[in-house]
């Protein structure tokens, strides 16, 4: 700030004399409270020091954690150099960097961004709405928000077609929502309660999927022997009981994880 803001109002004496006689270099004197902050000077110092960190792990430099900034995009797309895409007063973040290694950072994507980028015939960024496998995972049973957040992200990951769960609700919880790390947004999610089950196996193998169930039972196949159908509704069972016998019933066969210890 500038010295005159600082001593508008201040009592400026040309010495002060200390206890001793002797002229000390103290040449202004505050009254207590002078400097005492405002609510309202406190108000907009929290406010500019939230932007100027916003400011400084967002907006502006693309390199250092981009999840919103848009200055990094037709560098993505190999276009121009990061530099150039840069702005101007971040033009020497790219200085010194190999331009094989200038896009060499990491990247939280979303499904809006990823849509953004879509770029015809370059794979898997070509669309959010890409081709999936022909699986659906029935996890009706199982009722842990841990686990259910836990195969979402798996699902995701193995490009299932849809993950069943108890209620769409259960994904909204915030602590699905830490666990599967927006996976949520890129699988599709349906709702069968558990006293459905029964008649969803029933309507998915009318419409000619395969039901297979997680379970040991005493023709259950090994899970690395078993030769998977194109369409698949695979039927978990909850964390004790399992998969219930009237729904075992119903299904076209069974596997299970082989364990050797």
């Amino acid at each position: 700030c500038h010295l005159g803001a600082v001593t508008t109002g201040v009592l400026v004496l040309p010495k002060v004399t200390d206890q001793d006689g002797e002229a000390s270099d103290y040449e202004h004197v505050y009254a207590d409270g002078d400097f005492r902050p405002t609510t309202t000077f406190l108000d907009t110092l929290k406010a500019e020091l939230a932007a100027e960190i916003e400011t400084l792990w967002d907006r502006a430099d693309c390199t250092m954690y981009p999840a919103v900034s848009g200055s990094w995009l037709p560098a993505a797309r190999g276009g121009v150099e990061l530099e150039a895409a840069l702005p101007e007063e971040q033009g020497d973040v790219a200085q010194g960097l190999q331009p094989e290694a200038s896009l060499n950072f990491q990247r939280k994507f979303e499904v809006d961004e990823i849509k953004a980028l879509a770029v015809p015939g370059q794979g898997a960024l070509e669309t959010a709405e890409r081709q999936r496998t022909q699986l659906v995972v029935a996890a009706s049973l199982v009722d842990k928000i841990p686990n259910l957040a836990g195969l979402c992200r798996t699902c995701e990951i193995m490009n299932a077609a849809e993950l069943v769960i108890p209620s769409k609700l259960l994904s909204k919880d915030p602590l699905f929502s830490s666990i599967a790390v927006t996976a949520d947004k890129w699988l599709p999610i349906g709702e069968v309660a558990p006293d459905q089950l029964l008649e969803y196996v029933r309507t998915m193998r009318a419409r000619g999927w395969t039901a297979v169930g997680l379970e040991q039972t005493a023709e259950s196949v090994s899970l690395e022997q078993y030769h998977w159908p194109a369409q698949t509704l695979l039927v978990l069972g909850a964390e004790k009981e399992g998969i219930a016998p009237m729904v075992i019933a119903e299904l076209d066969a069974c596997v299970e994880i082989p364990q050797y210890g």
